[in-house]
C-alpha cells in the first residue's frame, strides 16, 4: 500500500473522532440542563416525581453514551492500528494475486500482506481494502482463490466494515434495548451469506467451500473488518452452501420483555426531556 493509498482509506479513522466531540457535546448539554431542572425549586407534588425522571433519564444517558464513547475510540485506535501493520507488511502483489484480481477490477484494491496466518479480509471505513496473507494465496487454488476475492468484493461494495462498526456502535449506545443486538448479528449473518451468495453464483459450491474450509482456521482483526472466516456462523453458512433455508437467529420472549422494557426506558428518556425543556 502506498502511502496516497494510505491516506484516502485513513479518513475513516477520523469518524470515531467527529462522533466522539457530537456525542460528548450532547452529553454536557443534556446535564447541564438536567442539573438545572433538578436543582430548580418546585411547590407542586410533581417535583419529586420530575426530579427521579430525568435522573434515571441522565443515568441511561451517560452509561450509553460513555460505552459508545469507548467502543468508538477503540474503532479508531484499532483502525489506526491496523493500517500501520498493513502498510508495514504490505508484499509486492504476486502474479497469482494479479491474475485473479484482474478481472475483478480489484488490482488498485487488494495488498498482499507478509502474514503467517491464511487470512483475507476487508478493512477500512470510506475506500475499504482487501488485504489477504501471502500463505492463504500459496494454499488455495485458483477457484478458491477466486472465491475469497469474490467474498470479500462483496464486503467491499456494501460497505460492511462501517456499517458493522456503526451497528457496535448503535448496539452499546442503546444498551438497554437488547433487540437492537439481536438485529446486529441478525445483519452480520445476512453479510456473511449475501457475500458467500456472490462468491457461490461467480465460483460455484466446491470452491467456495474450499476456500471456507481454509479461511475458517484465521478470523480477521474485527471489528473493524469484515472476514470470511467467521467462526461463529460456520455452521449456518455451510447449511446454505448446501441449498438449506438458514433461519434467522430466533426471537425470544426473554428478549422482547427485556426490550420492552428498555423502550419504556427510552419514553422515559424522552418525557423527561419534555419537562426539562418545558414543552407543554
Amino acid at each position: 500500500m502506498n502511502g496516497r493509498a494510505a491516506d484516502r482509506a485513513q479518513w475513516g479513522v477520523w469518524l470515531p473522532a467527529a462522533g466522539l466531540a457530537v456525542r460528548l457535546a450532547a452529553t454536557a448539554f443534556f446535564m447541564f440542563v438536567a442539573f438545572t431542572f433538578v436543582t430548580t425549586r418546585e411547590s407542586d407534588a410533581l417535583a419529586g416525581w420530575k426530579r427521579v425522571a430525568v435522573l434515571t433519564a441522565l443515568a441511561l444517558a451517560v452509561i450509553g453514551w460513555s460505552v459508545s464513547h469507548l467502543l468508538l475510540i477503540r474503532w479508531g485506535r484499532d483502525t489506526r492500528a491496523l493500517h500501520r501493520t498493513i502498510e508495514r507488511s504490505a508484499l509486492p502483489a504476486s502474479p497469482t494475486l494479479m491474475q485473479a484480481a484482474r478481472p475483478l477490477g480489484l488490482l488498485d484494491r487488494v495488498v498482499e500482506i507478509d502474514d503467517q496466518r491464511t487470512t483475507a479480509f476487508t478493512y477500512g471505513a470510506g475506500r475499504p481494502r482487501i488485504a489477504i496473507s501471502r500463505p492463504l494465496i500459496e494454499e488455495l487454488s485458483p477457484d478458491q482463490l477466486g472465491a475469497v476475492l469474490r467474498h470479500e468484493e462483496a464486503h467491499l461494495r456494501r460497505l460492511d466494515p462501517l456499517r458493522r462498526s456503526l451497528l457496535a456502535v448503535a448496539a452499546a449506545t442503546f444498551w438497554y434495548v437488547p433487540l437492537i443486538r439481536h438485529w446486529q448479528s441478525v445483519q452480520v449473518m445476512r453479510q456473511e451469506l449475501q457475500a458467500d451468495r456472490h462468491a457461490l453464483d461467480a465460483c460455484g459450491c466446491r470452491a467456495v467451500a474450499g476456500a471456507l474450509l481454509a479461511v475458517s482456521r484465521e478470523a480477521g482483526p474485527d471489528p473493524v473488518t469484515a472476514a470470511m472466516a467467521n467462526p461463529g456462523l460456520l455452521g449456518a453458512r455451510i447449511a446454505h452452501l448446501e441449498g438449506q433455508t438458514v433461519p434467522s437467529p430466533p426471537l425470544t420472549w426473554s428478549l422482547l420483555l427485556r426490550s420492552g422494557l428498555g423502550m419504556a426506558a427510552v419514553a422515559l428518556v424522552a418525557i423527561s426531556a419534555i419537562y426539562v425543556l418545558g414543552c407543554p
